[in-house]
């Protein structure tokens, strides 16, 4: 049986690979096993809830303490990455807390390093002498056969792909944003393989990290495949589905989740003091759409 590591520290990686068709796929191979990634046992037992199937494996992985020069590039990673955007932040922060003698330092150090031939430099030295542990032993109990990567700007990913890299396994990285390739910071490890979500994200990938067009597969977004694969049901059928009056009009909030917002149920009640009032013109119902992890900690 083949085995396949993925990770779901973020929230955002359960969104793009579990509730998308790719798991669905991945387990019609009767043929794989999935050992899953996250950060703590009390996700393991909210995911063990949406996800049972006998072939996926949860583990939880705890971040090691990181060494001095683990530490330094770490930070590295931001001095050497220079884009348009990365430099208006640094500005930003610049402004923010007054700290312009830093910030020019910051910035001529920037211009000066933050080149391909430095970023590839930085790669050997930190692939070759950087030290860690962290999926030792995961790789000794399961034998590996793939690494996926979902979150490539975490140092507990790159980790991952180091391990994977030493012990010849091949590794596939995932760009699961648009913005962070010329946002974040560079990438400090590189994968095989890597999937994108557009030509553009591409194509900063092949600018700012150096990596071959030809390991870089562009997917689309995988969470709107269901917009193509599938067939929605009548308005009536999915009122009488949610037991609403086909006559009433439907009013659908979406919060944005306690990770990002502490006013969720705050406007939840305005909504349905406005409807109760009868502010609207036509009567009206409310729905309230959680995502799964509205109301899970993703720290």
């Amino acid at each position: 049986m083949k085995t396949i590591f993925i990770t779901i520290f973020e929230g955002v990686e359960v969104k793009n690979i579990l509730r998308t068709p790719i798991l669905e796929n991945l387990l019609s191979n009767g043929n794989i096993r999935i050992v899953l990634f996250t950060k703590s046992q009390d996700k393991v037992d909210y995911y063990k809830k949406e996800f049972n199937d006998p072939k996926l494996i949860f583990e939880v992985v705890e971040n090691n303490k990181t060494s001095k020069l683990d530490g330094i590039f770490s930070k590295l990673k931001f001095t050497l990455l220079r884009t348009e955007t990365t430099s208006l932040k640094r500005k930003m922060v610049c402004e923010y807390e007054n700290k312009y003698i830093q910030y020019y330092i910051g910035s001529v150090i920037n211009y000066i390093f933050a080149w391909p031939i430095f970023r590839r430099i930085s790669r050997y030295i930190d692939f070759k002498f950087v030290k860690d542990n962290t999926y030792t032993s995961f790789f000794d109990r399961y034998s590996p056969d793939l690494v996926f990567a979902a979150h490539l700007f975490e140092e507990i990913e790159i980790n991952l792909i180091r391990e994977a890299k030493k012990r010849g396994v091949k590794t596939i990285g995932y760009i699961n944003s648009w913005d962070k390739v010329t946002s974040r910071c560079m990438l400090r490890l590189l994968p095989d393989k890597a999937i994108v979500f557009n030509e553009i994200v591409k194509k900063e990938l092949i600018d700012f990290n150096e990596m071959d067009s030809d390991e870089i597969f562009v997917s689309g977004l995988p969470q709107y495949d269901f917009f193509y694969t599938r067939k929605p049901i009548p308005k009536s059928d999915f009122f009488k589905k949610i037991n609403i009056s086909d006559k009433k009009e439907l009013l659908v909030y979406a919060p944005m989740g306690r990770a990002f917002s502490s006013s969720d149920w705050d406007i939840i009640d305005l909504l349905n003091s406005l409807i109760k009032e009868r502010k609207f013109k036509k009567e009206c119902e409310l729905l309230v759409r959680f995502q799964p992890n509205d109301f899970v900690d993703e720290d």
